[in-house]
């Protein structure tokens, strides 16, 4: 799929942003498919929800780095 869609659409920034956007939506809806109970989706304002967000974050630009990278 990946090799049909970087034949198709030559931008490899755009299209692995595309495919990690598509994955974390997929990822939302099984967490919420397996998770029924809705205080354990409540955020919290403390310092450790800012470590999963930051680890979020530099995990997403690693991913689409190497992944653009494996399209070439």
């Amino acid at each position: 799929m990946q090799k049909f869609l970087s034949d198709n659409y030559p931008y490899p920034y755009s299209s692995t942003a595309l495919i990690c956007a598509f994955r974390a939506i997929y990822s939302a809806i099984y967490g919420l498919a397996f998770e029924r109970h809705w205080n354990q989706w409540k955020l919290g304002s403390n310092i450790s929800l800012l470590v999963p967000l930051y680890a979020g974050l530099v995990a997403l630009v690693v991913v689409i780095c190497i992944m653009s990278w494996c399209f070439h």
